[in-house]
């Protein structure tokens, strides 16, 4: 065979597979993306699994809130109504058991000094074996367990002979040692539940922070 009609030849290969490779390179950036997003039941359009989107610092991104990762709830089983209600609660037992404090000291007081007859003596348990500091340590406590007074009014106003506090009008409330001794339970009882529930609120506080900033 010729020489030049080996290179004739050759020419022609080259060209025929330069043209293959041009219409395949163009058919290629011809070729549409494959789509990214697929219909779901209901019609509406939601991103195939792993299928990037988009990609940073090229295009517009948006956030998908309805995927849940970004929806931020927040749990509020206490609230500051519900503690200031509590608080209420409290602060009329709190203030009646201090305002008893005080007229207990004064009960206290009274049972410390007062002369004590021989029924006194037997109403407190005291016997014939008892020393007279036993004996009185009994008179002591049995005049202050069941102290009772009942309310009574003094014309034109008045002073309670027990805790020194002005009345107006002369009004002096009845009081008694179980009355006291309930108030203060109830006292204690809400302030514990109180001291409990500002310490679920601190916690949660505290978590609802840091959901709503991550």
């Amino acid at each position: 065979m010729k020489l030049s009609r080996i290179l004739s030849r050759g020419i022609t290969i080259a060209a025929l597979f330069t043209g293959i490779t041009a219409n395949a390179a163009e058919g290629r950036a011809t070729t549409p993306p494959k789509p990214v997003t697929a219909p779901t039941a209901s019609g509406a359009v939601q991103p195939l699994p792993g299928v990037i989107q988009t990609a940073p610092l090229k295009n517009e991104i948006r956030l998908a809130p309805a995927a849940g990762k970004y929806v931020i709830n927040i749990v509020a089983q206490v609230n500051f109504d519900k503690l200031n209600q509590q608080y209420s609660e409290f602060s009329g037992s709190a203030k009646k058991f201090e305002s008893g404090a005080g007229a207990m000291s004064g009960i206290a007081k009274e049972c410390a000094n007062k002369a004590y007859n021989v029924q006194d003596q037997k109403a407190a348990g005291c016997t014939g074996t008892d020393t007279l500091n036993q004996c009185m340590d009994k008179l002591y406590k049995h005049c202050v367990k069941n102290f009772s007074s009942s309310g009574y009014s003094l014309p034109g106003g008045g002073y309670n002979p027990v805790t020194g506090q002005k009345y107006g009008g002369g009004e002096i409330p009845a009081f008694s040692t179980a009355q006291f001794l309930q108030s203060a339970q109830t006292a204690a009882v809400q302030a514990r539940a109180l001291s409990q529930q500002l310490g679920q609120y601190a916690n949660q506080v505290e978590q609802n922070a840091k959901k709503l900033v991550p």
